[in-house]
């Protein structure tokens, strides 16, 4: 579950004292987002929340993680989101 590890990968963060992920690795902001949006040929797609490894979680969590991604997506866009892209490939 997503609290849990997450909650591991915090202490582990605050224990060496970052969080270890490159700079390149960051999350995007929302302007950044909306601006990769704008550009041609670059589609925005849904994937999950969480990033958990969805065929170990419920039917109603993967769903959740699914199509809350994808109404934040669309609401950061004001735009439906039509794509998924299976997290890790």
């Amino acid at each position: 579950p997503a609290a849990p590890r997450n909650d591991v990968l915090a202490a582990v963060a605050n224990w060496r004292g970052h969080d270890g992920r490159r700079p390149a690795a960051r999350c995007l902001s929302a302007a950044e987002v909306r601006r990769l949006a704008e550009v041609a040929g670059v589609e925005i797609g849904a994937h999950s929340v969480q990033h958990l490894v969805l065929p170990s979680q419920e039917p109603a969590r993967r769903r959740d993680e699914i199509v809350e991604c994808r109404r934040t997506l669309e609401t950061l866009l004001e735009r439906l989101v039509t794509s998924f892209a299976y997290p890790f490939g």
